[in-house]
Formats: structure tokens, C-alpha cells, sequence
């Protein structure tokens, strides 16, 4: 299986409403987010002003649920 690349901002950005493992480089940390209208959503109560998104990736899709 092929292992995610992490994107760059500046290269692209993702789709609105498109939720993504994003990097800030402000903080070193990773977390869950979602571009929307041109800008990253905060999510998670830690996140400030001082977020600094350098860098993305999707998600992977969710796994088969089999019973």
C-alpha cells in the first residue's frame, strides 16, 4: 500500500468542506480540520489565531464494516 504524501500549501489546497490531517507549524501539531470558503476551520478548542497550516493530507477512507 502506498504511503500518504503530506501537500504542501503553497502546491495546493484541498477542497472546501474536505476534512484533512493538517500540520501547524506554529504549534508542531497534527490534528483533524476542514478547509471551507478559502479558510481552515478551527476545530479543536486549543487551536489560536497562531495557527500556522504549512502542510495536508486526506484521509484515508474508513474501514470495510463487516459483521
Amino acid at each position: 500500500m502506498a504511503r500518504p504524501e503530506w501537500i504542501s500549501v503553497k502546491d495546493a489546497l484541498p477542497k472546501d468542506n474536505d476534512y484533512v490531517l493538517v500540520y501547524d507549524s506554529n504549534n508542531g501539531f497534527y490534528n483533524i480540520d476542514c478547509f471551507y470558503n478559502g479558510d481552515w476551520l478551527e476545530i479543536h478548542d486549543y487551536w489560536t489565531e497562531d495557527v500556522k497550516v504549512t502542510h495536508w493530507m486526506p484521509l484515508p477512507e474508513p474501514p470495510d464494516m463487516v459483521d
